[in-house]
């Protein structure tokens, strides 16, 4: 690579194809529930609180939002980047996408 030149990045819509065409444990339907997400917020993960606030309007707190999903009533898994515990919980897409997914199938 000469001096100045620089790599072109490949779209991120490219990726998650290719993700879904070489068959990486993606389940079908998943991928357009998760595709739409991935389109919406292009991150990996989302906060507690950005979920909560888009997915879960009804539910006041991040508190009460946790509780919910300590005691199983809401199917999702949270994490943490570091140990500190005044980090917010993180919800991967993934997991977001395959509890929209499991609700649509339950409601349907």
């Amino acid at each position: 690579m000469n001096a100045g030149q620089t790599i072109a990045r490949q779209p991120a819509e490219n990726c998650a194809s290719q993700a879904t065409q070489e068959g990486r444990g993606v389940e079908p339907g998943f991928s357009s529930t998760l595709d739409a997400l991935w389109k919406q917020w292009r991150v990996a993960s989302l906060t507690l609180t950005e979920v909560r606030e888009h997915y879960f309007p009804h539910i006041e707190t991040d508190k009460h939002l946790r509780s919910l999903i300590r005691k199983g009533d809401i199917k999702l898994r949270t994490f943490t980047l570091t140990k500190s515990r005044l980090e917010c919980p993180r919800v991967t897409l993934e997991d977001l996408a395959s509890f929209l997914d499991s609700k649509t199938r339950a409601a349907a």
